[in-house]
C-alpha cells in the first residue's frame, strides 16, 4: 500500500513540476522578443512544409532535423509565430522534467531533484534561448535524453536509444558529435558483461538516426557539405576556427572577469565554480570522471570553436552543469550527515540558501530584458528597437504585406524573412536565408550559382526589374536602409504602408 502511495505522490510531484515549468516557459516563449535567426528557422520550416528541400532549394547552414520537426508541428497546429514558440516551450518543459527525474534518480532524493529543476527553470541562459524557435531546445533535449537513458537499470536497449537520441541531436547541431567518444568511454567503463553487444546497439542507433542525411548527401555531396561545414569557414574573414581574442572576450564576459558585451552570467559562473569544486573533490578521492561533467566540458569547448562564438551556445551545457552541481550537493549532504557535523551542517545549509537566492535573483531581471526592455539583447540591442522585434508587431507587418500584395502568392523582397512566416506570399527565392546574401562576396560566381546564393548585384537586378511586386525595408537592415529605400523609389516602387519602423513598398505596372 505504501509503495502504491509513493508512486502516486511521485506522479503528482512530476505533474506539479510540469505545470510549474510550463508556467515559466510558455509565457516566456510567447512574450520573448524575437531573435533574428528565428525568422529564418521558422520560414525554412514553412518552406519544408511546402515541399522544398534544405540545401538544394535554399541555403541552410545546420543539420536538417529542425525544419522537419517544426514543419510537422506547424502542419498540425498552424503556421504561426506562437505555434513555433509553443513547441520550443514544450521541449524546454520536457527537458526540465528530464533534469528532475535524472537528478532525483542519481541522488536518490526528490528534494535534490527539485533543486536541480529549480536551477534549470531559473537559468537565464535557458530562459532566453530554450524559449526561442531555434536549434537549442530540440538539440539540448535530445542530447540530455541520450545521456540520461544510459543510467537506466531496467532497459537492455538503453544504449540503442542513447545512440539514436544522440544521432538525432547531431541531426540538429553537427558539433554535438564531440559527445560520441564520451558515451563510448562510459559504456566501456560501466558495462562489464555484454559490452560488445551494447556497443553494437549504440552504433546501430546512431547510424539509424544519421542515415537520413545520406539522402541530402547523395543528391549533391558538395552542396550538402558546404551548407553544413564549408560555409562556417566563411562566416567571418578569420576562418572557421579563428579570432581567438573574440572567444576569450566572450568567455571572460560570461564569467564577469572582463565585461565586454554587458553579458556577465552570474549563474553560469556559479555553476562553473561548483563544478570545479566537484572536480577537485573527485581528483582527491581518485574517483572516475562524471559523465555529466565530461559532456558539459566538451560542449563548452566546442561552443568556442565557431567564429564568431556567441554566449547562447552555452545554454546546451547548462543541464549537465546543473546535474554535476546537484551530485556535488548530494556528496556534501552525505558527508555532513553524521551527528558530529551538526553545527557545520547548519552553517552549510545557511550558506546554500544564500547561494541559491543569489542564483535566483538575476532571473526576473533577465526575463524583463528579453521580453520588454531589449537592452543588449542580441539582434535587438537597444530599448528603442525592442517594439520592432515583438511578435504582435511582426504579425502586423505580415498582414500589411498581404494587404499591399496584388495577389495572395506574390513575391516579396525582404532582407529579414520572418515577416513572411504568417504572410500569404513568399519571400523572393534565395532570400529564404539572408546570410547567403552577406556571405556571397566571399564566393566566386560559379559557387554563388551552385549553392543558390543571392548576390548583391542580383538583388539589385530583381528590384530594378520588379521581380517581386512588394518590398519591405525593416528589421535587420541596419545602415543599408537608406540605400534600399532610395533604390526602391528609383525603381518605381512607392511607399504603401508603414507599420512601426517597417516600410512596405509596392510596384504596380502602368
Amino acid at each position: 500500500m505504501s509503495v502504491a502511495l509513493d508512486r502516486v505522490s511521485a506522479r503528482l510531484l512530476v505533474a506539479a513540476l510540469g505545470v510549474a515549468l510550463a508556467a515559466v516557459y510558455v509565457p516566456m516563449s510567447l512574450f520573448r522578443l524575437v531573435d533574428a535567426d528565428e525568422g529564418i528557422y521558422l520560414l525554412n520550416a514553412k518552406e519544408v512544409l511546402n515541399g522544398s528541400l534544405p540545401y538544394h532549394d535554399f541555403f541552410y547552414p545546420q543539420m536538417p532535423l529542425l525544419p522537419y520537426v517544426y514543419g510537422l508541428w506547424m502542419k498540425l497546429f498552424g503556421v504561426s509565430w506562437y505555434s513555433g514558440r509553443l513547441l520550443s516551450a514544450l521541449l524546454a518543459v520536457a527537458l526540465g522534467l528530464s533534469v528532475y527525474a535524472h537528478a532525483a534518480r542519481l541522488t536518490r532524493s526528490r528534494p535534490l531533484g527539485i533543486l536541480a529543476v529549480s536551477l534549470f527553470a531559473s537559468s537565464t541562459l535557458c530562459l532566453a534561448w530554450l524559449s526561442a524557435a531555434k536549434t537549442f531546445s530540440l538539440a539540448t533535449l535530445l542530447l540530455f535524453a541520450s545521456y540520461a537513458v544510459v543510467f537506466s537499470h531496467h532497459h537492455r536497449w538503453k544504449y540503442f536509444l542513447s545512440g539514436l537520441l544522440l544521432g538525432l541531436a547531431i541531426d540538429t547541431r553537427l558539433y554535438l558529435v564531440v559527445v560520441i567518444p564520451l558515451l563510448l568511454v562510459h559504456l566501456v567503463r560501466s558495462e562489464t558483461e555484454g559490452r560488445r553487444l551494447q556497443l553494437a546497439r549504440f552504433a546501430v542507433g546512431l547510424v539509424v538516426a544519421l542515415l537520413p542525411n545520406e539522402f541530402f548527401l547523395l543528391m549533391d555531396p558538395g552542396v550538402f557539405l558546404f551548407n553544413v561545414l564549408g560555409v562556417h569557414g566563411i562566416r567571418s574573414p578569420f576562418g572557421m576556427v579563428g579570432l581567438v581574442s573574440q572567444k576569450v572576450d566572450l568567455l571572460t564576459d560570461l564569467l564577469g572577469v572582463n565585461p565586454t558585451y554587458g553579458g556577465w552570467n552570474l549563474q553560469f559562473t556559479f555553476l562553473l565554480l561548483v563544478n570545479a569544486a566537484a572536480l577537485v573533490a573527485m581528483l582527491r578521492r581518485k574517483e572516475p570522471f562524471q559523465l555529466s561533467a565530461g559532456i558539459a566540458l566538451a560542449v563548452i569547448v566546442v561552443s568556442l570553436v565557431p567564429t564568431p562564438a556567441y554566449s547562447q551556445y552555452f545554454c546546451i551545457a547548462m543541464p549537465f552543469l546543473i546535474i554535476n552541481a546537484t551530485l556535488f550537493c548530494a556528496r556534501l549532504r552525505d558527508e555532513l550527515a553524521s551527528p558530529a557535523s551538526q553545527a557545520l551542517r547548519r552553517n552549510a545549509y545557511a550558506l546554500a540558501v544564500a547561494l541559491l537566492v543569489a542564483y535566483l535573483l538575476p532571473a526576473p531581471f533577465e526575463i524583463y530584458r528579453y521580453t520588454v526592455a531589449g537592452d543588449n539583447v542580441p539582434g535587438v540591442y537597444t530599448p528603442g528597437n525592442a517594439p520592432n522585434w515583438t511578435i504582435p508587431m511582426i504579425r502586423q507587418v505580415s498582414r500589411a504585406i498581404d494587404e499591399v500584395a496584388p495577389a495572395p502568392s506574390a513575391l516579396t523582397v525582404s532582407l529579414w524573412p520572418g515577416y513572411l512566416l504568417e504572410a500569404n506570399g513568399s519571400v523572393l527565392p534565395k532570400l529564404e536565408n539572408p546570410y547567403a546574401l552577406w556571405y556571397s562576396p566571399r564566393l566566386s560566381e560559379l559557387q554563388i550559382m551552385k549553392y543558390k546564393f543571392m548576390s548583391f548585384p542580383e538583388l539589385e537586378w530583381h528590384i530594378g526589374h520588379h521581380t517581386a511586386p512588394v518590398a519591405v525595408v525593416g528589421n535587420w537592415m541596419f545602415e543599408t536602409k537608406p540605400f534600399y529605400r532610395s533604390l526602391l523609389t528609383r525603381s518605381g516602387y512607392v511607399l504603401a504602408r508603414r507599420v512601426g519602423e517597417a516600410e512596405i513598398y509596392a510596384w504596380r505596372a502602368r
